[in-house]
């Protein structure tokens, strides 16, 4: 097992050099070869920018002259001397434009058609029968694009050997176009170069069909090869990566302005990787001489590690079986020397602290025999103090509980007499409220006696009153007979006179009126006073009943004046009595306000007499739990004793082993 730690040691100190010096190798390697990846990539990437730039630019330098030509030609010729220069036969047009496509071998053709049908072309091939070039497509974009110079979309040749385009512009007067056919075979070789060593440039036209590539015909369909191609319409410049026949590739492009033409230059790339492959190479040469002298170097540090650790391990191993006699020698003067050193100084501090430690054994193992003596006589005496203590604390809880049981008491007797002081003193003052009223029942009665007397005497002088209007009431219907006695008496005088007036005659007649009024005037009368005698005869009626209610009423308040005198000599003693008993009731609350101060006194007394015993109870207790405590620690002291002499007798045994 030890030796498995040597060696693990070991084994760690090569893994902890080997990487310390692989990983910043490596590391150092990898972004090496990355960025020298990268550079490459970066210049063969730039390479092709510059060749796709200088293809576009050579391009525009082409096309811009054709352009220059159109502009001379459109402002040299008319359309009407075109017409008649036809119509008369000449020559001079045809030659400046067969002088032209001679200095020009670009050129595959150079013409002029006006809008009356005439045609002129520098090369002496005929038209085709029922040729009409104002159907063609570049004299109708060249008359719609007024004035402005028009370039064709790459078409092939009559001949069909060759890939041309055609650029018009229309005459000044309107009337005619002038145009210039150019042989794109004439600017491929300087268009096509190499990217790298197996890259190329290519040329597409604006419809995605190839115009310049080495492995495809001009013309051929470049959208079929894969999505790539349409990305190079997407925008006007820039870089993409591609598969193309199972290989990565990187191309950069632009498009002519001009034309719409996408120019593009190639590459694949493992020929960035082929190009690093030697860097790649070296850098795995240095790393590999660099592990192999680094292990060189690997094998003396941790051999001069390890030998020394060895050595110590063989001085602890001899020390660990108990012999502090060992002396450590032949160590070198580095930092394992040092720590040898240092732990040579301490054995030696070791085999003196042993030395001492078997002597304080002895002295340690007759002191602990002396201590547990005298801890077991103070157990002894601590256990009977406790016993006492226990004894007084029952005591002082037996008392604590009945001084509790009397306070109890006096609360409820001291409830009692405040709530019998409360009532009595409500009982007192209801008793003064009854005094009053009796006091004022007592006046009532008095005055009530007063009234029924004066009623008493209403009544005589009313009944008297009721006597006379009766006499009266007669003597008006002794009238009342008198006068239909006399109406009577006239109605028969007034039938005598009206007889009498008959018997008159004329003389008679103005009597005879007279006659019959006092008759209506005396039955008048007669009805009249036997009216009187029936409201007469009413009120003798009413005036006996009254005089019946009156005697009745008479009787009743003879009676009422009776009992509102018996009544006020009633509550004379009721008054009495209510004074005498709110006397008592006023004693009997003074006693009960006394009983209650009392009881508050008895009360607190008690409280402070359980304080006093809740005081003593708790000391008793404080001093049971310490005497406990003391009891304890004793016992502990006695046992540690006991322990502490053990352990002595184990610790001189220990110190055996060692040899000093």
């Amino acid at each position: 097992m030890k030796k498995n730690k040597a060696n693990r040691i070991r084994r760690n100190l090569i893994l902890t050099f080997l990487l310390v010096l692989l990983v910043p190798s490596f590391t150092i390697g990898f972004v090496t070869y990355r960025d020298a990846k990268g550079t490459i990539e970066d210049e063969i990437l730039r390479s092709a920018s510059l060749s796709v730039d200088t293809a576009n630019e050579f391009i525009n330098d082409t096309l811009q002259s054709k352009l220059y030509d159109l502009d001379y030609f459109s402002g040299k010729l008319k359309s009407v001397g075109i017409d008649t220069e036809l119509a008369a036969q000449g020559t001079t047009t045809v030659q400046s434009l067969k002088e032209y496509l001679q200095l020009h071998p670009e050129t595959v053709e150079v013409f002029v058609a006006t809008e009356e049908g005439g045609f002129i072309k520098a090369s002496e091939g005929k038209l085709a029968q029922g040729y009409d070039h104002k159907q063609s497509g570049w004299y109708q974009q060249a008359m719609n694009a007024a004035g402005k110079p028009i370039i064709t979309a790459p078409y092939t040749s009559k001949a069909g050997s060759l890939i041309v385009i055609t650029m018009a512009k229309m005459l000044p007067d309107g009337r005619g176009v002038v145009g210039v056919d150019l042989n794109l075979h004439s600017i491929r070789d300087l268009v096509q170069v190499k990217v790298g060593k197996e890259g190329y440039t290519f040329v597409l036209d604006q419809d995605g069909k190839y115009l310049f590539h080495p492995d495809y015909e001009a013309g051929a369909d470049a959208l079929a090869e894969g999505d790539w191609v349409s990305k190079l319409y997407e925008k006007p410049a820039g870089e993409i990566s591609y598969q193309h026949d199972g290989m990565d590739k990187r191309l950069s492009y632009i498009t002519n302005e001009q034309t719409g033409w996408v120019i593009a230059g190639t590459m694949l790339v493992k020929e960035v990787e082929d190009s690093v492959y030697g860097i790649r190479n070296t850098m795995i040469l240095v790393l590999l001489v660099s592990l192999l002298a680094a292990s060189v170097l690997i094998t003396w540090n941790v051999r001069s590690i390890i030998k020394p650790i060895r050595q110590l391990r063989e001085a602890t191993e001899v020390i660990s079986e108990g012999d502090l006699t060992y002396h450590l020698k032949d160590f070198k003067r580095d930092e394992v020397g040092e720590l040898a050193g240092h732990f040579q100084q301490m054995v030696d501090s070791l085999r003196e602290m042993v030395h001492g430690v078997k002597s304080m054994t002895e002295n340690v193992s007759a002191s602990s025999e002396q201590l547990s003596a005298s801890a077991l006589q103070n157990t002894s005496a601590v256990e009977h103090v406790t016993s006492s203590i226990q004894e007084v604390a029952a005591g002082s809880e037996s008392q604590l509980l009945a001084a509790e049981e009397i306070l109890k008491r006096i609360h409820q007797v001291s409830r009692h007499a405040d709530d019998i002081a409360g009532v009595l003193v409500k009982v007192a003052g209801a008793m003064d409220q009854t005094e009053q009223l009796a006091l004022n029942g007592n006046k009532t009665v008095i005055t009530a006696a007063a009234t029924m007397q004066d009623m008493d005497m209403a009544m005589n002088d009313l009944n008297g009153v009721i006597q006379q209007l009766s006499e009266r009431t007669e003597e008006i219907g002794g009238i009342a007979a008198a006068i239909t006695d006399i109406a009577k008496q006239t109605s028969l005088l007034s039938l005598n006179a009206s007889i009498e007036a008959a018997r008159a005659g004329e003389q008679g007649k103005g009597f005879a009126v007279v006659a019959a009024e006092i008759r209506k005037l005396a039955q008048r009368s007669e009805t009249s006073a036997a009216y009187i005698t029936g409201l007469i005869t009413n009120v003798l009626d009413n005036v006996g009943q009254t005089i019946q209610v009156m005697e009745s009423a008479k009787e009743k308040v003879s009676d009422g004046v009776d009992s509102a005198d018996l009544t006020g000599r009633s509550f004379s003693r009721i008054m009495k009595a209510i004074h005498s008993v709110s006397g008592q009731v006023k004693t009997t609350s003074d006693q009960a306000k006394e009983l209650a101060e009392g009881t508050t006194a008895a009360r607190i007394a008690v409280e402070e007499i359980r304080e006093i015993s809740e005081q003593t109870s708790s000391q008793t207790q404080t001093i049971s739990a310490a005497s406990e405590e003391q009891l304890a620690s004793m016992e502990e002291v006695t046992a540690s004793a006991a322990d502490l002499s053990q352990l002595a007798e184990e610790l001189q045994e220990m110190v055996k082993r060692f040899k000093i």
